[in-house]
């Protein structure tokens, strides 16, 4: 199924009213300043949902839109995707729940917070997946991420770079759920120590630039 045959059929089974044009959405996320953060990273999402054995769809709506805002400069991406999410839930003459679990599971991306529930446990790992992929993979990611933030010197965004990996590191956890904790989080583990060593400059700061970078996969 097409991404925008997906996007149609969500719309379908949600039982929306006025559902947002599939158009809208892929022109947010084929915003030339973007690399990683694309359809492509939505997809792969969407097929570690499918993997996952789990039917939620308001989780499935909140993985279309967890990125569609998307500004490496701004700290505040999440939010601003959950507020657009409202919109286009409330357009689509969905319930208050709706928007209030989807925009709940947005916000959770962020990574700052033990996730409230399994929705958001499970949007936090299939949205650090990446950390378990392959090196060849992995490396990629990193250099789309550059690409992202190409507007900062070199020497700031590695320091800034390594502080944020090396915050990934040291926390007790990477993911949450038994299947991503038991099966991923050696592999992200391994990745990120590999990561950190190739990328330039001493941890020390949290910050890229002048902008500070939050811990999550916007700034990881």
């Amino acid at each position: 199924m097409s991404p925008a045959s997906r996007w149609a059929a969500l719309g379908a089974r949600l039982g929306a009213r006025r559902w947002a044009p599939f158009g809208d959405l892929e022109a947010r996320y084929a915003d030339p300043t973007r690399a990683y953060h694309t359809l492509t990273h939505i997809e792969a999402c969407l097929q570690a949902y499918d993997g996952s054995g789990v039917y939620d769809p308001w989780l499935e709506l909140a993985l279309w839109l967890h990125d569609v805002i998307y500004d490496p400069r701004a700290n505040d991406n999440e939010m601003r995707s959950a507020e657009l999410a409202r919109r286009w839930i409330r357009a689509a003459d969905l319930t208050p729940q709706v928007a209030d679990a989807v925009a709940a599971a947005i916000l959770a991306t962020e990574h700052r917070r033990v996730p409230a529930d399994c929705r958001e446990a499970l949007i936090q790992d299939i949205d650090l997946a990446i950390f378990a992929a392959s090196r060849a993979q992995l490396f990629e990611y990193e250099r789309q991420i550059r690409h992202e933030y190409s507007w900062v010197p070199a020497d700031q965004y590695a320091t800034g770079r390594r502080a944020v990996l090396a915050g990934f590191l040291a926390r007790p956890q990477l993911y949450w759920t038994a299947r991503y904790r038991q099966g991923l989080e050696r592999i992200a583990r391994s990745n990120l120590t590999a990561l950190i060593a190739a990328v330039a400059g001493p941890p020390t700061s949290g910050y890229i630039g002048t902008h500070p970078v939050s811990p999550d996969v916007d700034g990881a």
